[in-house]
């Protein structure tokens, strides 16, 4: 995964950190959960992704607030575990950049 192409809107760089923990807030809301449980706080979650990652630099995430979407319409276990994965494995890069 190539973050060096993930650059924040000056004059967000302040809430970057901020950005980031309220993300991983929202990731452990979902992580363990069966997708047929939290089926709409998922797709609300996904969709909050798309709409306002990319600003901050979090192009990924906006990608994986698509696919989560979709994990949720679908109700589908294995790809909501694999998007999880993919996100946890991506907020602690970003972390590590941050």
């Amino acid at each position: 995964m190539n973050l060096s192409k993930e650059v924040c809107e000056p004059g967000l760089e302040e809430f970057l950190l901020e950005f980031l923990s309220d993300r991983k807030k929202e990731f452990l809301s979902l992580k363990g959960q069966h997708i047929a449980d939290v089926q709409i706080m998922a797709r609300e979650i996904g969709h909050k992704w798309q709409g306002f990652s990319r600003p901050y630099g979090f192009m990924e995430l906006e990608k994986l607030g698509h696919l989560l979407c979709d994990a949720s319409k679908e109700c589908s276990q294995s790809s909501f575990e694999e998007i999880l994965e993919e996100t946890q494995n991506y907020l602690n890069l970003k972390e590590e950049t941050l």
